[in-house]
C-alpha cells in the first residue's frame, strides 16, 4: 500500500505542482517530494512542505490518507479508537454501534440501500407472478 501511495503522490506532484517544471523542482533543482532514505510515509518520506500544504489538498481522498498515515502513532491505540470496517482507517466512534468512519459511512449506506431496494423489487416481482 505504501508504494501505491508514493506513486499517487508523485503523479499528483508532477501533474499539479507549480514548482515542478520540466522534470525538476524550481526550488531545489531536483524534485524532493519523496525522500528515498525513508521507507514509509509515516517515517518522513514526503519531504516537501509546499506539496503538503498547497498541492495535496487538491485530492481530498489522498490528503486524508496521507495525513492519517503521517499523524499515526506507532503501536499506540487510544481507548475509544476503532478500525473502520470499510477502509481500515482509525476513527473515534460517536456511539457504541458505529462500525464505519465518518468518511465511509455514506458510501456504505448507499450500497446497503441499493441492495435493500433490489431485494424489495425482486420480492415484489415474485408476488406478481
Amino acid at each position: 500500500m505504501n508504494n501505491m501511495l508514493i506513486r499517487n503522490v508523485r503523479t499528483l506532484a508532477h501533474g499539479e505542482c507549480c514548482n515542478y517544471i520540466g522534470g525538476k523542482c524550481i526550488e531545489d533543482g531536483e524534485c524532493t517530494i519523496i525522500n528515498p532514505r525513508y521507507p514509509t510515509i509515516h517515517d518522513g518520506a514526503i519531504d516537501c512542505d509546499y506539496f503538503l500544504e498547497c498541492v495535496l489538498p487538491i485530492n481530498p481522498e489522498l490528503n486524508r490518507i496521507i495525513w492519517t498515515e503521517l499523524l499515526r502513532e506507532e503501536d499506540v491505540t487510544r481507548p475509544n479508537e476503532r478500525t473502520c470496517a470499510w477502509c481500515g482507517g482509525a476513527f473515534i466512534p460517536n456511539s457504541g454501534r458505529q462500525r464505519y468512519c465518518p468518511h465511509c459511512k455514506p458510501l456504505h449506506e448507499r450500497l446497503r440501500n441499493r441492495v435493500k431496494q433490489r431485494s424489495y423489487y425482486q420480492r415484489k416481482q415474485m408476488k406478481r407472478t
